[in-house]
């Protein structure tokens, strides 16, 4: 009796080592190409360790959308641009041809990578909305008959710009935005940033800021997206380093490369 039961102990115990092999076992599962990439897996699924390249990874949190021209006559165009932004803060320009687009009226249509005019009936507002899987993000466009003439537009000099919650600084002349940091307003749009130096300045959009800078020539930026700014001559994103200061870089989101912001 006591051979059987320490036959039977000894068994249970082999029983008992396999199971918690079985249940240590780790599978991995990779793609075959991708450079250290995979997913650690405990068979009981308890626990999941991705691995390999971060960019693997990255969660995309936010659609931003920009209109080139925030106000459109009859027959007139203006570029849609799109840009993901993930959960480490990067940025990432997408096709507009990716996205799903829907408009609020039929005097524009969206056609290839542009917001386009058609006849212009009456003059309103037209919300232009998109789609890029479970995230959504809009921009309005304004159409008006008639011709071009931004300067005489009355409605659009009344908007509020992309700075209208600056605030006074003790410093005369000197006013804090909550996003886009200190600058001395000049007179004539030019403005001294405390980081960017001199910028000739053009906002009629609350969340659209226009910047000429004289070494990058036109940039555009809002609270939703700043310290990125996007360079209108080559079509590239630019993360501005605040880390780097006294120092002044560019992270250039398309070439992986720093440049000097002076």
């Amino acid at each position: 009796m006591n051979i059987f039961i320490r036959r039977l102990s000894t068994l249970l115990y082999f029983l008992c080592l396999i199971k918690l092999s079985l249940a240590g076992e780790v599978l991995n599962n990779a793609n075959i190409g991708d450079p250290f990439f995979g997913i650690n897996r405990h068979t009981s699924s308890s626990t999941v360790n991705q691995v390999g390249f971060f960019s693997q990874f990255l969660t995309p949190q936010k659609l931003l959308l920009r209109s080139e021209h925030t106000t459109l006559y009859t027959g007139e165009s203006s570029r849609l641009d799109s840009v993901i932004r993930f959960d480490d803060g990067t940025l990432s320009s997408i096709s507009a041809s990716d996205i799903s687009w829907s408009v609020s009226d039929s005097q524009i249509s969206i056609q290839n990578d542009f917001a386009k005019a058609e006849v212009v009936s009456s003059n309103t507002r037209v919300l232009v909305e998109g789609k890029f899987g479970n995230l959504k993000a809009k921009v309005f466009i304004r159409v008006k008959s008639g011709s071009s003439n931004l300067i005489n537009d009355e409605n659009v000099l009344k908007e509020k710009s992309a700075l209208s919650d600056s605030i006074d600084m003790i410093q005369n002349g000197w006013k804090k935005s909550n996003w886009f940091g200190a600058y001395f307003n000049s007179d004539d749009n030019w403005i001294y940033h405390q980081h960017h130096g001199w910028l000739f300045s053009f906002s009629n959009l609350q969340n659209s800021l226009w910047l000429w800078s004289p070494s990058q020539k036109w940039l555009w930026t809002n609270s939703d997206v700043y310290p990125h700014l996007f360079r209108h001559k080559d079509g590239d994103w630019l993360y501005f380093i605040s880390q780097a200061l006294p120092r002044k870089f560019y992270y250039n989101q398309s070439t992986k490369k720093l440049e000097s912001a002076n």
